[in-house]
This record gives C-alpha cells, sequence and structure tokens, in this order.
C-alpha cells in the first residue's frame, strides 16, 4: 500500500514538472514569437538588436521544441511508474521504459550543449544533471533487466 501511494505523489509531481518545463520553454520562446509576427514599435527593438534574426528565431524554435524532450522523458518514466503501480517489478517494459528515458534525456542534454556552442546561453535544466540522472536511469534499467532475466530463469525451474 505504501508503494502506491508513493507511486501516486510520483506522477502528480511528473505531471507538475511537465507543466514546468513546457511553461518555461514557451517563456524563453514567447517573446521571439511576438517579434517575428508582430510589426509593431514594442517588438522592433529585438529585431533590431539582434543579429541573424532569423536564425536566432529557429533556434529559439528547437529549444522550445527540445523541452519536449523533457516531457517525453517524463512519459516513459511515468509508465515505468504505472508498472510498478500494478505490481508488475521485474519486467522487460521496465528496463526499456527506464532506458528509454535514459537516453532521450542523455539526447537533450547533447543537443543543448551543441546549441550552447552555437549562442544559446540560457535551458531550463543543468547539462550535467540532466546527463547523470540519464545515466542513472539507464543504470537502474540494467538493474531491472538482469531482475527480469533472474526471474525468468527461477519460473523456468520450478
Amino acid at each position: 500500500m505504501k508503494i502506491k501511494k508513493l507511486v501516486r505523489s510520483q506522477r502528480l509531481f511528473l505531471v507538475v514538472l511537465s507543466l514546468w518545463v513546457v511553461q518555461k520553454g514557451f517563456n524563453f520562446f514567447e517573446p521571439w514569437v511576438y517579434a517575428f509576427f508582430d510589426e509593431s514599435n514594442t517588438n522592433q527593438s529585438l529585431r533590431s538588436s539582434t543579429p541573424r534574426f532569423l536564425l536566432q528565431i529557429v533556434i529559439e524554435t528547437l529549444r522550445f521544441l527540445l523541452s519536449f524532450l523533457i516531457v517525453y522523458a517524463i512519459y516513459l518514466y511515468n509508465k515505468f511508474l504505472s508498472n510498478i503501480n500494478n505490481s508488475n517489478y521485474f519486467s522487460l517494459d521496465n528496463s526499456k521504459y527506464l532506458a528509454q528515458s535514459g537516453y532521450v534525456l542523455i539526447g537533450y542534454s547533447i543537443s543543448i550543449y551543441i546549441f550552447g556552442v552555437v549562442g544559446l546561453k540560457e535551458h531550463v535544466f543543468n547539462v550535467g544533471i540532466v546527463v547523470f540522472i540519464g545515466i542513472i536511469l539507464i543504470s537502474f534499467s540494467k538493474i531491472f533487466l538482469a531482475a527480469f532475466k533472474q526471474k525468468q530463469e527461477n519460473e523456468l525451474t520450478i
């Protein structure tokens, strides 16, 4: 019963985190959208003060879309939690969800690092922490895979 409460609270936290990530990504993206579509004098300063304005719009759009990689990783982790909530602890799906979530987080970090080289200064999360979390998730996926294989072996011997 305690696991179900823990899983429920983690899932609630993940929903809030997903909404926060999308909102934070949109906050970075919003001024650029207004500057691109609005011809008034209020947004002309952003256009005139930014060299290569269209390239910057493309970079900001990609950064906004990259925030959905974090949401996808959270979705995969949520599927893992759903299996745990259903008492399906050691399954191949759990290992797959954790590994995919870890690889998505590492892909996000690599993409943000590349954008940092291009000139993107701010991002939602610290790249090092996201890589660390991705590596932890991949490590746990290997542990769950080994436990799944052990479970299968035990079922065959009985």
